[in-house]
């Protein structure tokens, strides 16, 4: 490892969050277990059976200047993969499709001084008096393809303040991988130019929320499985799997309190169940293009999820539809915001949980111990939210 002196070894919590320690590169070694504690990461072990251990996978290894990172795999004292660990519930469901899964990914997020957005930027704006965060972005992108991410669009996003910063399409795993990276690196670069990078669903009212658009394809030896001459009757049954399960994987897509603020009209957000090409206002679009760049786009995921669980969960859920051999509901033309009697993604959080709960789907992919520690540490945060006595109450009631 020419020039790096320091290994960064990485691990994902449940909820998403990176964890780890660095090292010097002199005491970096691919083959060695290095302890937890499990019992101080949420949803990990308890504390009279702590003991976890991380293994560096050696492939998954990136630089950015003289730092190196690598992830790491979670085991047991048995030296067993743990059940809690998010790549392992990936990596677990991808292989149950025997297909190769591949996913490009657009997280959105703002840059603040002083929480509040850096700029008065709009959609696409390039002038620097509307958009004075270029070099802030600029460096992003630099710092970015360092680390091996292949940058193919950046621009300023609907809200002030708001950015869009696209990469290609790669394996499900390395583009889970990616993503963590991808906000590690923002944050820590607008940190160092004096801003922060907030990648909250729904930061302020009245402005466009954060989304993770998800474009997904499917492949076997090199063919895309969702090209035939148009939309392949497997990507056709792959979409009605996840139409027919998407309340009840919403909890793990869109897994915090806030992110149900986002999902509402106005904002090109979806709020109801239905597919069709090109349209913004469905939870499935059909983007503009054929042969091997046809994919789908699942609209509803945002930035807070843990991006391995959401993949995990969102895979399983389109398989299920090629097993069970599902057809879709009609595409939609008009605006669904507008018209037609669609479904709706669940409400809040808590309806979301519910409808997680009573999921076979979802309790398969993720496996027991991940499902209910999910299922647990989200109730609490709900029950939380429940007690807490917001500005707006005391506007609104003070004076009952």
């Amino acid at each position: 490892m020419q020039s790096v002196e320091f290994v960064r070894m990485e691990f994902v919590d449940m909820l998403g969050g990176l964890k780890g320690f660095e090292i010097p590169e002199e005491k970096y070694c691919n083959e060695k277990y290095v302890s937890l504690d499990g019992s101080s990461i949420p949803g990990f072990t308890s504390i009279e059976s702590s003991d976890l251990y991380l293994k560096p996978s050696k492939e998954t290894m990136r630089k950015e200047a003289n730092t190196a990172f690598v992830f790491c795999d979670i085991y047991n004292p048995k030296k067993e993969r743990f059940a809690g660990d998010s790549r392992f519930i990936l990596e677990r469901v991808i292989e149950r499709t025997g297909i190769e899964v591949k996913v490009g990914a657009e997280p959105e997020f703002y840059l603040l001084k002083e929480n509040r957005p850096q700029d008065q930027g709009k959609y696409f704006d390039t002038s620097r008096p509307l958009h004075d965060a270029i070099p802030i972005k600029r460096e992003i992108t630099r710092r970015l393809k360092k680390a091996g991410l292949d940058v193919e669009l950046k621009h300023h996003e609907v809200g002030p303040g708001q950015y869009e910063i696209n990469f290609g399409f790669d394996c499900a795993m390395r583009t889970a991988e990616n993503i963590l990276l991808f906000k590690k690196i923002v944050r820590e670069t607008a940190f160092e130019y004096g801003s922060s990078a907030s990648f909250i669903p729904k930061p302020f009212q009245g402005l466009a929320g954060s989304g993770m658009h998800l474009h997904l394809s499917a492949w076997r030896d090199g063919e895309n499985l969702f090209y035939d001459e148009g939309l392949s009757l497997f990507a056709k049954q792959f979409i009605a799997g996840l139409l027919s399960h998407a309340r009840e994987i919403t909890a793990i897509t869109n897994p915090t309190i806030n992110s149900y603020k986002r999902l509402s009209p106005g904002f090109e957000a979806p709020e109801k169940i239905c597919w069709g090409y090109g349209n913004r206002s469905a939870l499935v679009r059909i983007p503009a293009g054929g042969g091997n760049k046809t994919r789908l786009e699942y609209r509803s995921p945002d930035p807070s999820a843990n991006p391995f669980l959401a993949l995990a969960v969102i895979i399983a859920a389109g398989m299920d539809g090629i097993r069970k051999g599902l057809t879709p509901p009609t595409p939609i033309k008009a605006n669904a915001y507008k018209e037609g009697n669609f479904e709706s993604l669940p409400s809040d959080l808590r309806e979301a949980l519910d409808c997680m709960e009573e999921s076979s789907l979802v309790r398969e992919a993720l496996g027991e111990h991940t499902f209910k520690e999910f299922l647990r540490i989200k109730r609490e945060e709900w029950r939380e939210y429940s007690r807490y006595v917001s500005s707006w109450e005391r506007e609104r009631y003070l004076m009952v």
